[in-house]
């Protein structure tokens, strides 16, 4: 299983970590990761592929998350969270984001 946080300002971390043992800790780094309550998001036909966003990020007109949307295939709005073991999922996150390291803004990983 991977974790992945991918920010809607280009910003990602491909090795984030949810606490594991301890499920308050646990929501509390979901929870400002994606700056809110959480909602899990399973896709449509991708099994093993969870996206954790913020509950009122439409609500709210949170910018829209171009890889997430894309994993998804309906509009996920804000930065999020996406677990995963699905290779398909895994090898499209690393492709986007190798796209965003090329882009001339200067996109990077975020430093932990």
């Amino acid at each position: 299983m991977k974790t992945y946080l991918i920010k809607t300002n280009g910003e990602y971390d491909e090795n984030f970590i949810i606490p594991k043992g301890d499920s308050q800790k646990s929501l509390d780094v979901l929870q400002k990761a994606v700056g809110g309550y959480i909602e899990v998001v399973s896709p449509h036909k991708l099994e093993r592929t969870k996206l954790y966003v913020n509950e009122e990020g439409k609500m709210h007109d949170f910018t829209a998350n171009v890889i997430a949307t894309g994993i998804n295939g309906n509009v996920i709005v804000g930065d999020v969270v996406v677990q995963t073991s699905n290779a398909m999922v895994q090898q499209y996150i690393e492709k986007c984001f190798a796209i965003l390291n090329m882009h001339p803004l200067g996109h990077k990983p975020i430093n932990n």
